[in-house]
C-alpha cells in the first residue's frame, strides 16, 4: 500500500458525536475562530493566525495536499452544530516500516469533552485496519498534560521524553513520545468486545 491509495480520496469517518472529513474553503470562519486563539496554538508548531488570510493560506496548503494525494488532516466537525472545530490526522507515514504519527488540535470551547480521544481512536482504527500500520505514535510538549492524557486513553504507551529535540517557535523543546502497536490495539479491541 502507498500513500496515494488513501490520500487520493480521503474518506470521511463518523464517530458517535463527530464527523471527520476533508477541509473545505467553507471552513474558513470556523477555522480562523480557533486558529487565532493563543490558548489553542500554545503547543502547536505554528503561530496564532492574525487574520483570515493566514487561515485561508493554511487551508489552501491542505487542499493542495489532498489534490496531490499527500498526507493531510481530517477536519473535525461537531455533527450537532455542523461546525468545524479542529484537525486530526497523520502528519507522517513511513510505508516501508508501517508506522505513522498522529497530530491534532481542537477549539478551546470543546476541550474536556473527550472529542480528541474520540477522533483519535477512530483514526487509530483506520490506520491499523486500512493503512497496514504496525505502529502509531504521537508526541507532545511536556506541559501539555491534556494531550498526554489523550494518548494514554487511546491505549498508547509512554516511551520516554527526548530533551530539546525540536526547535518550535524559536525555542528548543522537550517532547514526550507515546505509541501503540497493532498487537496492543488488537488486544484492547478484543477485551472491549468481551466486556472486560
Amino acid at each position: 500500500m502507498n500513500i496515494q491509495d488513501i490520500y487520493s480520496d480521503l474518506p470521511p469517518l463518523k464517530t458517535e458525536r463527530l464527523l471527520l472529513r476533508k477541509i473545505t474553503t467553507e471552513d474558513l470562519d470556523d477555522f480562523y475562530a480557533w486558529a487565532s486563539d493563543p490558548d489553542v496554538t500554545q503547543y502547536v508548531t505554528w503561530y496564532s493566525h492574525t487574520n483570515p488570510e493566514e487561515t485561508q493560506e493554511f487551508i489552501n496548503r491542505i487542499l493542495g495536499r489532498y489534490k496531490y494525494a499527500k498526507i493531510a488532516p481530517w477536519a473535525i466537525v461537531d455533527r450537532q452544530e455542523n461546525r468545524m472545530i479542529g484537525l486530526n490526522g497523520f502528519c507522517t507515514w513511513d510505508t516501508r516500516h508501517h508506522r505513522a504519527e498522529l497530530a491534532y488540535v481542537l477549539s478551546k470551547p470543546y476541550w474536556g469533552k473527550g472529542y480528541i480521544t474520540e477522533t483519535s481512536q477512530a483514526i487509530i482504527n483506520f490506520g491499523f485496519q486500512r493503512m497496514n500500520l504496525n505502529r502509531i505514535a504521537a508526541r507532545c510538549r511536556v506541559p501539555n498534560i491534556g494531550s498526554a492524557r489523550v494518548m494514554e486513553k487511546c491505549g498508547m504507551t509512554y516511551e520516554g521524553t527526548l530533551r530539546e529535540v525540536a526547535l518550535i517557535k524559536n525555542e528548543y523543546v522537550d517532547l514526550k513520545h507515546y505509541a501503540i502497536l497493532k498487537k496492543e490495539w488488537q488486544t484492547i479491541n478484543s477485551e472491549q468486545a468481551n466486556g472486560k
